[in-house]
């Protein structure tokens, strides 16, 4: 909750750090935090990093992390990457027609 807040304010280095540590102590199957970490990445304009940390938390979930996929979308579109951008728009579609 409180790497969030930070992240909120837009105190993204110690968001970064709390999500970072909240990562390392959670089970494997926790993503939110790396999705955090990613959100965190964007908003510094940490593309590469942003990238990883989105893929792996789309990866944790076992493909289930909806907003992790929707953002790996834009981030490929930005990148020029249309067929991978493409890739993760099905898997957020498909997602939002089981709900």
């Amino acid at each position: 909750v409180a790497a969030a807040d930070y992240y909120t304010h837009k105190i993204y280095d110690s968001a970064y750090a709390l999500a970072a540590r909240s990562d390392s102590l959670a089970p494997k199957d926790f993503y939110a935090a790396a999705t955090l970490m990613g959100d965190i990445s964007m908003a510094q304009q940490k593309y590469l990093e942003a990238f990883a940390n989105m893929q792996r938390a789309y990866d944790i979930s076992g493909g289930y992390a909806i907003e992790a996929a929707d953002k790996l979308s834009r981030l490929h579109q930005a990148s020029g990457n249309a067929e991978q951008a493409e890739f993760y728009r099905r898997v957020v579609d498909t997602k939002n027609q089981l709900k």
